[in-house]
């Protein structure tokens, strides 16, 4: 299964012609190019811009990446087209969450759902952005879901939010508190049975003295 939407990443359908997908390349190569893009992701999003290009600019390379993308029906992530959409995805996240059991939620797909809103191209849409005030609700939504996802997969994903061009000081103040709060429940999920344990001994051993 591919792992990345080459048609997404270009901007085009998967109906696309060849001079579409050009012209789309052309456009997309200048406004990412690092040399006049003053974002850190822009050389990663160039580099995901020319990759995409190489393959579906090739006829025999295009049609094998058709025939993986559309059998596997897992590859359907949703690409927005402005900021107002990445922020109804954010929302949309937090409702499905909100729905669940937290004993249910499937971390892994959670993951996958919040790393597609926080795609490098959502992402330079978020910078373009000039209302502070939504940016940090979408904020809000991701660290919401971020309470349950492992903690490697939490740190990787605060680290993409912090690394948003042109990000307040109020976003940065919440997401720090957030990694504050999540870091001292992992360390309480983690060792409370053993401290629980050690209580338990203290008291035996207080009982036995007494």
């Amino acid at each position: 299964m591919p792992n990345k939407d080459y048609y997404q990443i270009l901007r085009v359908p998967p109906t696309a012609s060849m001079a579409e997908i050009k012209k789309s390349y052309r456009l997309l190569a200048m406004e990412f190019h690092p040399d006049k893009n003053p974002s850190i992701l822009a050389a990663e999003q160039f580099s995901l811009i020319k990759e995409a290009y190489a393959i579906l600019s090739n006829t025999a390379e295009r049609k094998k990446y058709d025939r993986i993308r559309f059998s596997d029906n897992r590859v359907t992530a949703r690409i927005a087209t402005t900021p107002e959409e990445v922020r109804d995805m954010s929302k949309e996240l937090v409702r499905r969450i909100k729905l669940l059991n937290p004993d249910r939620i499937n971390r892994d797909k959670l993951v996958s759902d919040i790393e597609a809103v926080l795609s490098v191209y959502h992402i330079q849409l978020l910078e373009q952005w000039k209302d502070k005030q939504q940016t940090l609700l979408l904020i809000q939504d991701i660290l919401y879901c971020l309470q349950y996802v492992d903690r490697s997969d939490c740190l990787q994903l605060t680290n993409t939010l912090y690394a948003i061009y042109g990000l307040d000081d109020e976003a940065k103040k919440q997401i720090t508190q957030f990694l504050r709060s999540y870091q001292r429940n992992h360390y309480w999920e983690k060792y409370k049975m053993i401290l629980a344990l050690i209580m338990a001994i203290l008291v035996c051993y207080f009982i036995y003295r007494s």
